[in-house]
Formats: structure tokens, C-alpha cells, sequence
């Protein structure tokens, strides 16, 4: 691989850096424009919950703004190679090339072990969270990825023309694949979970007021689907059900004249005359 074909990137994390932010990115695209400018870079500012000026100072010297919830150092660091990581899709099948190719450098050894033994703490603890929500926890050692995804492109060219060694061809092929492949691949499984996840539902009458009850000890992420509009202007309203003895009290009380159009495990529905409902009545104006 040509040197002018290879990537940097100048990772800056942030905090309220109005003093001094300014003068850092300035230097850094001196850099960037002297040492490296046969090369493509990127700026990144991680950005850990400014209040001052910083983002905008950042924008002003054409770094990419990118934002960390957690506070400190160091996430913010990890937060923006989490995002370069990402952005080289085929991540893992390159890191695992990378380190098969340069395994007798020590330091490479020490970057695999801390990924595999992150990894293999799946097999000795429970993380299970539901639908890979523990997979989560392998971020700590996500990091090291990117490092080892190097290996396949680095090192000497295999001939005296300057040809791209087979490894980096391959390299180049699985992260177009992956691309369009496993994107793909996540926005049809995304579509599918969310048809099963509205489908325990029921089927609701439509320009009649309904009161619909969600009860969450049933079904799967139940909860999530008591969504309203801010101004109840919908012809339903879902509710988070406290268990079947309550709700008919609470029909009494606030919606006078409703009356039961269904009761299943996971839900009940009820039929409500919206003008006798002083306070719903008024939603629309």
C-alpha cells in the first residue's frame, strides 16, 4: 500500500477547552498540512458535554464533532475510536487478519489477549440482557480492533513496482462486502423485530376513542409500546397497566361511561364516549 493511500486520524477529546482548544487545532492542522499532507486525515473533536463555546471553535477549524455521554478522559478517547472503528465496516474479520500476520510482535499478543479474554467472559458470566443488549460490555476492549485491523495493510510491498500485496486486496474486498452486505442485513432484521414487536397489539377500531391498558408482565419489551401523542389528539390511548384490578377503578374515575370492549393476557381495551371526557374533549383545539 502507498504511503499517500494511508488514513490518519488526530483524535482531540473535549471539555469546556475555550482557553486553549483554538491554539490545539491550529497546530494540528499545520500538521496536517505540512507532515501529512501527501495523506487523507481527519479531525475528530470528542466532545464530553460542553457548555462553552468548544463545538463551535471545533467546527470553525474543520474537525468533526462527535459527543460522549460519560464524562472523563478516557471515554471520551474511547468514544472516538469506537467511531473510527465503525467506520471501516469488516472491523473483526481485518483485526483477526492483523493479528494472525504480525503475531511475533509482543505488543500485538497483549491487544489480542485483552479482546479474547473480554470475549470469553461470555462463557464464564451471564450478560444476557435480551436481544444482545449485554454484548455491550466488550466495548472496553473495542478498542484494540482498529490497532490490529492494521496488520493486514501494513508491512513491506511484495514486489519492486510498489503492488498492494494480496492481503490488503482481500482486506479491501471484505470491507465493501460488509458494507453492503451486513447493512443490509441490519435494516432487515431492525424491520422484522419492530413487525413482532407491534404485533402484540391488538387490533383496534378505527374512529372510535379507545383506552387501551399494556400489561408488561406479558409479552417482550411490553412497555415500550405505550407511546402517546404529547396532546392525546389519537383516537387511542395506551396505558401502562398496575395490574388487572386497577384498571376498571381507574376507567371509573377518569373516563366516565367507558365500558370493556376486550380483555386478553397482555392487554384490554375499552370503548370511551370522548365528549363525556371533560379534559379529552379539549385535546384538539
Amino acid at each position: 500500500m502507498r504511503e499517500s493511500d494511508k488514513s490518519v486520524a488526530f483524535v482531540v477529546p473535549c471539555l469546556n477547552e475555550h482557553d486553549t482548544l483554538a491554539l490545539v487545532l491550529t497546530k494540528i492542522n499545520k500538521v496536517r498540512a505540512s507532515d501529512f499532507k501527501d495523506r487523507r486525515t481527519e479531525l475528530i473533536v470528542c466532545d464530553n458535554g460542553s457548555t462553552d463555546d468548544s463545538i463551535k471553535i471545533a467546527q470553525a477549524h474543520g474537525a468533526k464533532v462527535v459527543h460522549c455521554v460519560q464524562q472523563g478522559y478516557g471515554a471520551a478517547l474511547l468514544r472516538a475510536i469506537e467511531l473510527a472503528a465503525w467506520t471501516v465496516p469488516g472491523l473483526i474479520i481485518l483485526a483477526v487478519l492483523g493479528a494472525g500476520r504480525q503475531w511475533g510482535d509482543k505488543r500485538v499478543r497483549v491487544f489480542a489477549a485483552s479482546a479474547m479474554v473480554t470475549f470469553l467472559g461470555y462463557f464464564l458470566f451471564k450478560f444476557d440482557q435480551g436481544h444482545g443488549w449485554g454484548y455491550r460490555y466488550f466495548h472496553g476492549a473495542w478498542g484494540t480492533l482498529p490497532l490490529l485491523a492494521c496488520g493486514p495493510v501494513a508491512g513491506k510491498r511484495n514486489n519492486a513496482h510498489g503492488a498492494v500485496a494480496p492481503v490488503a486486496h482481500l482486506a479491501a474486498t471484505l470491507a465493501v462486502l460488509s458494507f453492503a452486505l451486513l447493512n443490509g442485513l441490519r435494516l432487515f432484521q431492525v424491520d422484522a423485530w419492530m413487525d413482532r414487536h407491534l404485533a402484540q397489539l391488538p387490533e383496534l377500531d378505527s374512529g372510535r376513542a379507545q383506552v387501551c391498558f399494556v400489561r408488561p408482565w406479558q409479552g417482550y419489551y411490553s412497555v415500550d409500546l405505550v407511546q402517546n401523542d404529547p396532546f392525546l389528539r389519537q383516537e387511542t390511548i395506551f396505558l401502562k397497566s398496575h395490574g388487572r384490578e386497577t384498571e376498571k377503578p381507574f376507567m371509573e374515575q377518569h373516563f366516565h361511561g367507558a365500558v370493556p370492549r376486550s380483555d386478553a393476557p397482555d392487554e384490554a381495551v375499552w370503548y370511551v364516549e370522548r365528549e363525556k371526557v371533560d379534559w379529552w374533549k379539549h385535546c384538539d383545539d
